[in-house]
């Protein structure tokens, strides 16, 4: 980011990840204005433009419960990103409305960083 600071950039879209505030925070402080995309930090007052993930996963868990599907399978990676908590709470929130309390069994959780992580837990 330095470097293009001392270009004289404009400005910023970003999609923050994990562990990114104090470089946004830095921004910030600076005046450099930037946009975040796909999530965001609650911490952090800034511009933001994401989806709707919470409702998006709550309709696509309701489509596939509608359809007849019970065992609904939800793969996250272990993060607290917004956006990966709010397509958790979706999920949740749309087997709750069906009085389903069985779900944590079908939620794999896994590291982004570790494939042999990632295809352990989902065979498991």
């Amino acid at each position: 980011m330095k470097a293009l600071i001392n270009r004289q950039i404009d400005g910023f879209i970003i999609a923050p990840a994990e562990g990114t505030q104090a470089q946004l925070q830095y921004l910030k402080a600076s005046n450099i204005p930037f946009v975040l995309i796909d999530r965001y930090f609650e911490e952090i007052n800034s511009s933001y433009v994401i989806s709707d993930n919470l409702n998006a996963t709550f309709k696509a868990t309701k489509e596939l419960l509608r359809n007849g599907r019970k065992k609904i399978g939800f793969v996250r990676y272990k993060n607290e990103l917004q956006h990966t908590q709010d397509r958790y709470n979706g999920y949740v929130n749309a087997l709750k409305s069906e009085k389903r309390k069985d779900y944590e069994k079908y939620v794999c959780e896994v590291d982004y960083n570790d494939p042999e992580d990632f295809k352990y837990q989902v065979k498991k």
